[in-house]
């Protein structure tokens, strides 16, 4: 397997490569639109050099070139790179309207392959321009046009890229397993068909979708392909494996290689901008580290994912943003009046429907902020079916626990009992798929407290031995918690001579409680 030092002497020289025919092609085009063939050669390598702001000014000049020309075709070729290139500089409005622009333009594709390739294109960029800004059933719509034009040309290959895109879309929608399913297809259609050069994209969205599904075990694994299968160039790529499999990390409880690998993705989309990612990164990083203990570092980190979700039209990501930027504000009076604020605005803005797990984020903050127990018990509610209806568990925990957390404070344990169960099993559905070894991640920091309220419950209903059992649970998860983030460490003798003597001393205790409880 090739080494990291050697993968990036690679990409370096890759990278040396591409500048030194970028550098040649520029000192050749004094007159731009004089030769827009090479115009727009250097418009695309300078997009995939990830200087998006540079190939735009050369896609417009290599489109008058065309013009003159006569060569409608390739002018419309620009215009479809031009939606691609603003899409990638976070100009959603404006890639959306050259995308609808194309469209008009090429009217009726039926019976016109080339037509019938760019409108496909068109329809797909549109997806995306529309995910980008929370639209996502109109987002869907497109992806659906966009893969019913690639089917009607009989291009397998081309339906395949359009499905790892429209999967993207199924995960926002909560609709996971649909994705999953698409994605699995895309992969054995592109690997029959060689395409090697496409796999790592569809490797990266299988690795969050599994890891959405619960099934970290098979993410994971998807990740460490993806990062095996790109290329020494694929610069941008790799920022979006390193988002991507840090959100996993991150949801699985390891805040502090997730924050590590979010650092990095930040480095690279610095010196390679790739705006839908960036802010992204930066949400995730304010969740890395509020959870190692760093809040003022967090509510920064929220701040410029909100900025840029803001420049991007994103109102879904925004809103995430300020309602986890508030989320220690229920404390300080006046921070607690603007929390409030902001999760109510959230509830107005937001389509529960296009947007189920920024709502049930909203109705989860609004119980924390309202005085009105029974306010917060509907909030609450409403949190629990949105989670459900994304099927997605680590959103089912949290919405689950905080009910039943709420409940139990008031003494309402039969009420309680459900939402607690169901809880852990949100977690015992991640647990399940990771090896022994890997059980902390299993244990998000935030997932203790469910335990813990476990313990509550079954010792105010008489029932030792299970108190003494998810007491148990809790414990495992801390214990492992210094181990599978530094595996280097090693324990000294003596302290681990101690560990088991506590250990021996725990299990005559749990011992007890089972003889008490029977």
């Amino acid at each position: 397997m090739t080494s990291a030092d050697e993968l990036g002497e690679l990409r370096s020289r890759a990278a040396d490569a591409a500048a030194g025919v970028i550098e040649e092609l520029t000192g050749e085009l004094a007159d731009r639109a004089g030769d827009p063939d090479r115009c727009y050669l250097l418009a695309e390598l300078l997009a995939r050099a990830g200087r998006p702001a540079d190939a735009l000014r050369y896609i417009d000049d290599a489109a008058v070139g065309f013009q003159s020309a006569g060569r409608i075709m390739d002018t419309w070729r620009c215009d479809a790179g031009r939606t691609e290139v603003l899409g990638a500089l976070g100009r959603h409005s404006e890639a959306a309207e050259a995308a609808l622009r194309l469209l008009s333009n090429l009217g009726d594709p039926t019976g016109d392959e080339d037509r019938t390739h760019l409108a496909a294109g068109a329809h797909a960029n549109l997806g995306a321009c529309w995910e980008s800004a929370g639209r996502y059933v109109d987002s869907l719509a497109e992806h659906d046009q966009a893969i019913a034009l690639a089917t009607a040309l009989g291009d397998e290959v081309l339906a395949a890229l359009m499905e790892v895109n429209r999967s993207n879309v199924l995960n926002l929608l909560g609709r996971s397993e649909h994705a999953a399913s698409a994605l699995r297809r895309a992969w054995r259609i592109l690997e029959d068909a060689g395409e090697q050069g496409e796999l790592p994209v569809v490797a990266i969205n299988l690795g969050e979708t599994e890891c959405l599904l619960g099934r970290p075990d098979e993410g994971l694994a998807w990740f460490d392909s993806a990062r095996q299968l790109l290329g020494a160039d694929d610069v941008p790529d790799e920022a979006v494996v390193l988002v991507e499999s840090a959100d996993a990390l991150r949801r699985l409880g390891a805040h502090g290689a997730a924050r590590d690998r979010y650092r990095q993705a930040l480095e690279l989309v610095a010196h390679n901008p790739l705006g839908w990612i960036e802010p992204r990164a930066w949400f995730g990083l304010g969740d890395a580290e509020r959870a190692e203990g760093d809040p003022n570092a967090a509510a920064r980190a929220f701040a410029r994912a909100a900025e840029l979700f803001d420049a991007a039209d994103n109102l879904p990501g925004a809103v995430a943003a300020r309602l986890e930027a508030t989320a220690a504000s229920v404390d300080d009076p006046q921070l607690r009046s603007l929390a409030t604020q902001v999760a109510n605005a959230a509830l107005d803005d937001i389509d529960p429907i296009q947007w189920p797990l920024q709502a049930c984020l909203a109705h989860v903050r609004l119980a924390e902020l309202v005085d009105d127990e029974t306010v917060a018990k509907d909030h609450l509610v409403a949190s629990v079916n949105l989670a459900k209806s994304t099927g997605i568990p680590h959103i089912v925990h949290r919405a689950e626990h905080a009910l039943a957390h709420h409940l139990l404070d008031r003494g309402r344990t039969t009420e309680a009992e459900d939402h607690l169960d169901a809880a852990v099993a949100a977690i015992e559905r991640i647990r399940g798929r990771l090896p022994n070894e890997a059980l902390m991640l299993s244990f998000p920091r935030d997932t203790a407290t469910t335990y813990d309220d476990v313990v509550r419950l079954r010792v105010g209903q008489g029932r030792i031995a299970a108190a003494f059992a998810a007491a148990d649970a809790s414990r495992s998860r801390v214990l492992l918690d210094g181990g599978i983030l530094a595996p280097s460490t090693t324990i000294d003798p003596d302290v681990r001579q101690l560990e088991q003597a506590l250990d021996a001393l725990y299990d005559q205790f749990l011992g007890f409680g089972a003889a008490s409880d029977g």
